[in-house]
């Protein structure tokens, strides 16, 4: 949902839509599935069609009538409120269950594998070419560390530090995913972190929060010298726009590594100089940041990580 509601707000309104979005103040689970389902209606009927287009044929068939992948995620929802509100089961039938359960999801996350061509990033650093264009830093909000390290990227359009952008496969389009995807600072790891949309207080605050700590933050809509309730933003959405509203682009020489399997594969922010210490667990090494030019150590086990020191 998070792609696809920055999406459709780009756009002419639906009123299917609208009727959806000030719901959001206690959104169940059907409810966010009717929102897919009719953004993606909306986005479907609209020019240009959808930025991910592999969306609307994911859920849709050519004749506009919902697809596989929709029936199963509606069975979901309702087996998800079986279980919450039915009665009680036996050891066997929550086994049977369980195993349903499991094979469902399998199949409907291996019908969403075109979303991996979609890669989330915000931008951490950046300087103009003399020649047009920008160079710097990007992170790609991708992988299995909570974190990716940034890689160096070149690129056409004019990004900001403070969005959260989504490349489509070919790197030459940008959707803006702000402010339903934003990345804020976690207490609890003490790191910025990416929180979600989960909800709205009022219509007014939006409610972010990041699912793998639990933590929260309430907060506006931030644009450029100011900050506005959601519902304002939407109802002004045609005039009031974010700061960047994801003008076509092109990444140049984009060398994006999903993750390395050598030790001493940092990413380009990091550079290992000396190994401080070994055990049975882990290797830690001394790394400098390149970016903040500040000392700080990896420890290369199964589970690597690395922290300034």
């Amino acid at each position: 949902m998070v792609h696809l509601l920055p999406d459709y707000l780009g756009g002419a309104p639906s009123p299917a839509v609208e009727d959806l979005l000030p719901r959001l103040e206690r959104p169940a689970m059907g409810h966010w599935v009717g929102l897919i389902r009719e953004t993606l209606r909306a986005l479907r009927g609209r020019e240009g069609g959808a930025f991910c287009a592999e969306a609307v044929d994911w859920y849709f068939t050519p004749k506009g009538k919902p697809s596989q992948a929709a029936r199963l995620l509606d069975s979901l929802v309702s087996l998800r409120n079986e279980e919450a509100h039915g009665h009680a089961l036996s050891s066997k039938e929550t086994a049977a269950r369980a195993a349903q359960l499991l094979g469902d999801l399998k199949a409907l996350l291996g019908g969403l594998a075109w979303l991996t061509a979609y890669r989330p990033f915000r931008v951490v650093q950046q300087r103009a070419r003399r020649r047009g264009g920008h160079t710097g830093l990007v992170q790609f909000l991708v992988g299995v560390e909570a974190q990716s390290e940034p890689v160096s990227v070149s690129w056409v359009t004019g990004l900001f530090p403070d969005a959260v952008f989504l490349s489509n496969p070919a790197g030459d389009a940008f959707l803006e995913l702000s402010p339903a995807l934003q990345v804020l600072y976690d207490a609890g790891p003490r790191a910025d972190r990416v929180f979600l949309l989960s909800s709205t207080r009022k219509s007014k605050i939006l409610i972010l929060k990041n699912d793998a700590t639990g933590a929260t933050e309430q907060v506006l809509v931030q644009l450029e010298e100011e900050s506005i309730p959601w519902d304002r933003w939407l109802e002004e959405r045609d005039v009031v726009r974010l700061d960047n509203t994801g003008s076509p682009g092109v990444f140049e020489m984009l060398d994006w590594r999903p993750g390395g399997d050598g030790e001493h594969d940092l990413g380009e922010r990091f550079e290992v100089k000396a190994v401080l210490g070994q055990g049975g667990m882990a290797t830690v090494f001394r790394v400098p940041c390149s970016v903040s030019g500040t000392p700080g150590t990896s420890r290369s086990s199964r589970s690597r990580s690395c922290t300034p020191s």
